[in-house]
């Protein structure tokens, strides 16, 4: 059962503009004069835009570089879009209306990715903005096209898309890689192929950084797995490092349900059951934590600490061709 105040989602865009999703609303984060690369820090100057109100489980928002919000309904069965400044401008529905999604993703080619959980299988829009001049404003008003659906996948939860537009699906104990422009599945790719100590259990979101490298949240080991694509063998992803362990201290984690990473590389983990964001930054201890206390946002700024309720995970040896050294509690996010 959804709590109305636990964490679902987490999604930042170019802005800095951070999307936090609840399971009846989403909270649009950001800091005045939010410019492309902006510095993590909302200390002084964090402001909260909230969509939607009365929305239907809501599930891993999205947001673009325009600002706009994309927001999987579960039980409306739809996506839901909002503007920049909160208004609802469009509803994705599969033409049976009988999609249950609960992630969505943005491709490369005008196309939006939806997860949907009850029939096991992803469901691709095509997309296009189309801007007109009123008043001097320039509104953009959405047309959409339904291009099907592909897929056939166990409980698939969060999406995200890389710069070859392969789309990524976190699905029950490991992720599914597929072809944004055909739907079809990209070989037998193997995720962390011989190791099961730090293998994924229970998956439920997955990021992608500007460098490549994925991030998929661990709901059941409340850490982050971070891969690598094997340049030598591109059906293997390797795991680079694990960031976190379960608890309430900075940099401890409970439940994370969902993840995005910014330009930076600089990590952020919706922590469910901590209800708060946590912000791990890029090549550092520094984790910033964003918790809403009286409806106001705050934040503060701490070292992570690993020493509580460590997962049982053996410190090991990366493959040869990783060149930074692996650990559990690794420092650089």
């Amino acid at each position: 059962m959804a709590t109305p105040d636990e964490i679902y989602g987490v999604a930042v865009n170019k802005l800095g503009q951070i999307v936090v999703t609840f399971s009846d609303h989403v909270e649009v984060l950001a800091p005045d004069g939010a410019v492309q690369n902006v510095p993590v820090n909302y200390s002084n100057s964090m402001y909260a835009t909230v969509m939607g109100n009365k929305l239907s489980s809501a599930n891993r928002a999205r947001v673009d570089d325009e600002g706009r919000v994309y927001v999987p309904e579960y039980a409306k069965g739809c996506v839901s879009i909002f503007s920049a400044g909160g208004v609802l401008m469009h509803e994705l529905h599969s033409p049976d209306s009988d999609m249950k999604p609960v992630g969505v993703a943005l491709g490369l080619k005008n196309q939006i990715f939806v997860s949907d959980f009850d029939n096991k299988c992803i469901h691709c829009f095509n997309v296009e903005w189309i801007p007109e001049q009123r008043f001097f404003v320039r509104i953009f008003k959405i047309e959409s096209s339904y291009q099907g659906r592909f897929g056939n996948l166990c409980m698939p939860m969060g999406l995200a898309v890389d710069n070859q537009n392969r789309v990524f699906v976190a699905e029950r104990a490991s992720i599914s890689v597929f072809d944004g422009d055909s739907g079809t599945p990209i070989g037998n790719t193997r995720w962390n192929p011989g190791a099961s100590d730090d293998s994924i259990m229970n998956p439920t979101d997955i990021a992608v950084g500007p460098n490549g490298t994925v991030y998929v949240t661990d709901f059941s080991k409340s850490f982050i797995h971070v891969y690598q694509e094997n340049p030598n063998d591109k059906k293997n992803w390797n795991i680079l490092k694990i960031v976190g362990c379960h608890g309430g201290d900075f940099g401890q984690l409970r439940r994370p349900m969902g993840v995005a990473v910014d330009q930076n590389l600089n990590i952020y983990v919706a922590d469910s059951q901590n209800r708060r964001i946590q912000i791990f930054i890029h090549d550092s201890l520094e984790v910033h934590v964003l918790e809403k206390e009286n409806g106001t946002w705050t934040q503060t700024v701490g070292k992570r600490n690993n020493t509580r309720t460590k997962p049982n995970i053996p410190q090991r040896n990366p493959n040869r061709w990783v060149n930074i050294p692996l650990s559990p509690y690794f420092p650089t996010a």
